[in-house]
């Protein structure tokens, strides 16, 4: 799942809580992409080298009301995987470890895919254009500023995203996490977008409220 995968434990999250209201979860996301260090010099392998970093987030879920504080209450989530999209970005097993395939169209693509993608997301959380901050998976710079172009949204809403890119990288799944923290803990009451993007070419979304 690579990037995205946080966003699946926050669902699972969701549903474990949704069956068992007296659970209490803790989702782990460690990622060690130096291992995956490739020495060739494609440029496949020299974006990845430069872009993805070794990292570890967690977070803890419980039913509202279980502890006396939360940063946010998760409304709902999203996920659609783009037609023809299948060799945009992948992980393959090569003889060095995983060796990433990154298409150059991977920003414009999702740059075309995001305000539809949003758009059902804000629909499934009762949202209107303009009623969220914005937590966004640092996929590289460039994916956040092309995302960013789409939605029509300024730099102070991606700052958290960028602030995460530059001081951490990419650590695949756990960045999200990362994000979401210093959006939530940034941010006004109110309700928080965050997107992710990942093989396949995959996309998720989640909504969350803040207290």
């Amino acid at each position: 799942m690579g990037c995205y995968a946080g966003f699946s434990g926050l669902r699972m999250a969701g549903q474990i809580l949704g069956a068992e209201p007296e659970a209490v979860v803790l989702q782990v996301c460690v990622e060690l992409c130096s291992l995956h260090f490739q020495k060739q010099a494609l440029p496949d392998f020299v974006v990845a080298n430069s872009l993805f970093a070794d990292g570890a987030g967690a977070a803890v879920y419980a039913r509202p009301g279980r502890f006396k504080a939360g940063l946010a209450d998760l409304v709902v989530t999203h996920c659609r995987v783009e037609r023809d999209s299948l060799e945009h970005m992948s992980w393959r097993i090569g003889p060095t470890g995983f060796e990433m395939r990154l298409d150059r169209e991977v920003p414009a693509r999702l740059k075309s895919a995001a305000p539809g993608f949003v758009g059902e997301l804000f629909d499934r959380a009762g949202l209107k254009k303009g009623e969220s901050a914005w937590a966004i998976h640092p996929g590289g710079r460039k994916i956040v500023e092309e995302v960013q172009s789409s939605l029509g949204l300024t730099d102070p809403q991606v700052q958290s995203s960028l602030e995460v890119l530059s001081a951490c990288g990419n650590m695949s799944s756990g960045t999200i996490l990362f994000v979401l923290d210093r959006e939530l803990r940034r941010a006004e009451a109110g309700a928080v977008a965050a997107l992710g993007f990942g093989p396949g070419l995959t996309m998720e979304g989640a909504v969350l409220s803040r207290p």
